[in-house]
């Protein structure tokens, strides 16, 4: 699996910063919320990747 990061221009014009996980053969498996700036979307990448391990899961 790997983290791939991008941007995308949004509706205001304004380019920005997504993350998508993708699996080994490429399929996206999971994607996050628009980021202001690259360094603000490498920290929430950095913070998934510290909890995944640990992370609850909650069937509702």
């Amino acid at each position: 699996m790997y983290f791939e990061i991008y941007q995308q221009a949004s509706e205001k014009v304004r380019k920005e910063w997504r993350w998508r996980l993708r699996a080994k053969n490429h399929e996206i498996i999971a994607s996050g919320e628009s980021y202001s700036s690259r360094a603000k979307v490498l920290a929430a990448i950095e913070l998934i990747k510290s909890v995944t391990a640990r992370t609850k899961i909650v069937v509702g």
